[in-house]
């Protein structure tokens, strides 16, 4: 048996401080009214010890509060193991940490107890003050000054108490929701494809392309799995004029985006079973209806006038990664080249090779003019519509006539199914260690993880692309920016062409705000001031978007340009918010981690290959 609990550490944070340690860990169990609150992690875990049944705890956010755990397991003399949860020895523990630092899980064997901690934040991906909103839990997250010469041991005033118990608490409410639908396991992706595989036959589907062998030499890739994720892109996500102000206009979003294109209503058709390969041209029957392909190929191309450009080329050292690219050509210091010089110093023409579903290959010769094009090989598959319907009318009825926990739980459903078809079988991950009094971490290559259904995975992110590049194409005079399921354009909705405006349902888009100014830096990057929202009226607010600018540094901004001392065009590459208005960088250090203040940066970007 398992008892189920949550947590949340305070921990010290000073000026100067050269370690940290947990002053406060309270801990609440699943379905009881008492929250614990200790004064030291030692405390802490003495009580869980001392619980002598196996135990699972949630925290929210174990990147951070983990760190801690495992600074404390070594100090303590636990010794980290690669075993399953069922082969570890007393006093091991073993931690489930991704390549990318994603921290999922960290489980402890004491004796005969073993202790599972778990990531909420994996489960629910939202901060606690959303989750309170969308969830409409009885407590909702209150507000607490971090800083302060607090300690293990320290007195726990009256207000931090309150602060500390409320915070376990809103956790605690939506846990239990989740945890009585079902949501046993460890992320929403993994729950979400529990659900899905109640409503389609997984194993006659989609089998399992990674075991699928075909010959490297000829095709370029070792199995069926490998070739179609080279097809794999993520969405569309473009400034059209990059550091451009412009004047009235308009956001238009996409009712669930990647759900509508998994749904019938979109007529999109998604590929099944075992897929045929050819060399060579194209064959006429990769083109039937009920045919769906991946094509690999090499050419030359330029993007056409008045057209969006919709190519990224990746791991290719003479292209950036997360550039939409006009030309093949290559770009150094100033200027285009169709050639390049190779290692033995000869001249060769500039030719990439891609591999695309049918589906980016069709938008790909409909945007660029196209030279030198070789068609290498391909394989098709039979291809079906209303796969997911099932599933996907399940929880879009719940999220049309429900609120609070039901509709949030419905909406993460919905949003998370599509992703898990992708998965990949790259299961590197990150192995703790102790050193110099600090933990640090050492990347384990592995590539053993069983995929899904990869070339399913590649055809829902090509049509939900395909629905938002043409959008934006069949808009290019009003258009200036589009990132995956939104659109913001000049002018008024009355001018937007060829886009379905519905306030719901599947395969439309909705008015989400109108605006009287705005200014465009580049991906991610933008500002508008927002006069309406849903076509009502609302008080006049700018909105801030910028990857990485935290909601202090955007307070701040938005301060400064109140007082006259910023404008809207200094919201560009070179604005920097002070360290105090800035973001906090993570630092290990003694004890655990320690979110240390720096000053945030709207740094350039090197727009290519330009050395």
């Amino acid at each position: 048996m398992q008892s189920l609990f949550c947590f949340d550490f305070e921990t010290t944070v000073y000026a100067g401080q050269d370690h940290t340690e947990v002053w406060s860990a309270a801990m609440a169990f699943l379905w009881q009214d008492e929250v614990n609150v200790f004064n030291s992690i030692d405390e802490f875990f003495n009580y869980l010890f001392k619980c002598k049944m196996n135990l699972r705890g949630y925290v929210h956010n174990l990147k951070f509060d983990g760190h801690f755990v495992v600074d404390w397991l070594f100090r303590k003399g636990f010794a980290h193991s690669h075993c399953k949860k069922n082969e570890l020895k007393s006093n091991e523990f073993t931690t489930l940490i991704g390549k990318m630092g994603q921290w999922y899980s960290i489980t402890i064997k004491k004796g005969k107890q073993i202790i599972e901690i778990w990531d909420s934040l994996k489960l629910m991906p939202f901060t606690l003050k959303q989750i309170g909103k969308a969830f409409k839990t009885k407590h909702q997250k209150l507000e607490m000054e971090y800083e302060g010469r607090r300690y293990a041991g320290c007195k726990i005033s009256k207000e931090e108490m309150e602060y500390i118990k409320n915070d376990v608490l809103v956790l605690k409410e939506a846990l239990e929701y989740m945890l009585k639908n079902g949501n046993e396991k460890m992320t929403i992706g993994s729950n979400c494809l529990m659900q899905l595989k109640k409503t389609i036959d997984f194993d006659m589907t989609f089998p399992d392309y990674s075991t699928m062998i075909i010959d490297e030499n000829t095709y370029g890739s070792a199995t069926v799995h490998e070739y179609c994720e080279k097809a794999y892109v993520g969405g569309y996500c473009y400034c059209k004029k990059p550091q451009n102000r412009t004047g009235k206009g308009f956001v238009v979003d996409a009712y669930s985006l990647y759900p509508s294109q998994m749904h019938s209503c979109s007529g999109n058709k998604y590929p099944i079973g075992t897929p045929k390969f050819w060399k060579g041209s194209i064959p006429e029957k990769a083109k039937s209806e009920n045919i769906v392909y991946f094509v690999r190929f090499k050419c030359r191309f330029k993007l056409k006038k008045n057209y969006l450009p919709t190519v990224q080329i990746k791991r290719n050292r003479l292209y950036k990664a997360t550039e939409y690219l006009t030309t093949s050509d290559i770009f150094y210091k100033g200027k285009y080249y169709s050639y390049h010089i190779d290692l033995d110093g000869k001249r060769e023409k500039v030719i990439v090779e891609m591999t695309m579903t049918s589906v980016n290959f069709e938008i790909f010769l409909k945007h660029y003019d196209v030279f030198d094009l070789e068609i290498l090989d391909g394989c098709m598959f039979y291809a079906v519509e209303g796969l997911f319907d099932a599933y996907l009318e399940k929880y879009d009825k719940i999220k049309l006539n429900s609120k609070g926990a039901e509709r949030t739980e419905a909406k993460l459903y919905m949003n998370n199914s599509y992703g898990q078809l992708a998965k990949k079988t790259d299961s590197s991950y990150k192995e703790p260690y102790f050193e110099n009094n600090i933990v640090h971490f050492r990347l384990i290559q592995e590539n053993n993880k069983k995929p899904v259904a990869m070339p399913a995975g590649a055809f829902v992110t090509s049509y939900a692309r395909r629905e938002t590049i043409t959008a934006a194409q069949n808009n290019y005079d009003i258009f200036n920016y589009a990132d995956t399921d939104s659109l913001h354009c000049d002018g008024e909705l009355k001018d937007l062409q060829k886009v379905k405006i519905a306030e719901k349902g599947f395969c439309t888009w909705k008015c989400e705000a109108e605006f009287d100014s705005a200014y465009y830096v580049r991906q991610k990057t933008y500002i508008e001031h927002v006069v309406s929202e849903n076509l009502e009226s609302v008080e006049p607010h700018w909105e801030i978007t910028c990857a990485g600018m935290t909601e202090v540094s955007k307070k701040y901004f938005l301060k400064e340009l109140e007082k006259g001392n910023l404008k809207i065009e200094d919201f560009d590459i070179g604005l920097e918010i002070p360290e105090d208005y800035g973001r906090l960088k993570p630092k290990r250090i003694p004890g655990g981690i320690v979110l240390k203040k720096e000053p945030f940066k709207i740094k350039p970007k090197c727009s290519s290959f330009d050395k």
